[in-house]
């Protein structure tokens, strides 16, 4: 059993009411808290592909219960999240006492003000530059931790679960190709993804001249590509766990049954 990457790219088009369930996803995901509930419908759509259902986009029918199932999920990616935030306001922090700097100087007209600027402006550069590598370390980790973390959670649908590092390194490492197929992929959809709300944004500066309407619909297009990328993630994950509950395939710590 393998990746098919032709099928978690298509998949969504073949349910004959894919525009009403990715745009009311993409409404939903769009609004912040209850954006949890679309983590619980991935929960369900993983499970959906794992076991082979030819229609596995699920039905928003119960957003309640979606989000009672999801919400756990958000707050560990929130909690994965805390580093990167802390990265990126390390990286800002010396910015600012540049600008403090520079407001000094002009009311403090000294040698030892210019000297102290340009030392500022140097070590504003090194942190910025350090604190961005390790944000970029931290991203990189989490991608590859997050297929591994859905999964845990779909199994036991905890908090604690989705910390469960050793059991996801154990399944890293006996299912690693798939594993890093599925990131690599993820990776690089969401980099066309990138280019292509690149290539819209450059059409809404073009007719900016219409208010409201451009940009609200510029608001949706990016809402919605955001929702289709996450349906192709959810399925490679889908595919990922009928590898791993593949009969014949070798058990690892906590494998799920």
């Amino acid at each position: 059993m393998t990746i098919d990457v032709g099928r978690a790219i298509s998949y969504i088009f073949a349910d004959e009411r894919w525009l009403r369930k990715v745009g009311l996803g993409t409404l939903i995901m769009m609004v912040p808290i209850l954006n949890f509930a679309g983590l619980g419908y991935e929960m369900n759509l993983i499970r959906q592909v794992a076991q082979g259902q030819p229609r596995p986009l699920p039905e928003w029918d119960n957003v309640d219960a979606l989000f009672r199932q999801g919400w756990r999920l958000g707050v560990a990616y929130l909690i994965y999240a805390i580093p990167l935030v802390a990265g990126i306001i390390t990286a800002a922090m010396p910015w600012v006492v540049m600008l403090l700097v520079a407001i000094v100087g002009k009311s403090l007209k000294s040698e030892w003000i210019g000297q102290l600027r340009s030392i500022a402006f140097f070590l504003a550069g090194l942190t910025c530059c350090g604190s961005l590598g390790c944000v970029g370390v931290l991203s990189l980790g989490l991608s590859f931790l997050r297929p591994a973390i859905a999964l845990e959670y779909l199994r036991y649908g905890t908090l604690r679960s989705c910390f469960a590092w050793g059991t996801m390194l154990s399944r890293w490492r006996a299912h690693w190709r798939p594993y890093l197929l599925v990131v690599v992929i993820t990776w690089l959809v969401g980099n066309a993804a990138g280019i292509v709300l690149g290539l819209g944004n450059q059409v809404m500066v073009v007719l900016s001249w219409i208010p409201f309407i451009v940009p609200i619909g510029y608001l949706l297009f990016v809402g919605f590509v955001s929702m289709y990328i996450f349906l192709i993630s959810a399925h490679l994950e889908g595919q990922l766990l009928a590898i791993i509950e593949a009969p014949g395939t070798p058990a690892t710590d906590g494998e799920m049954v």
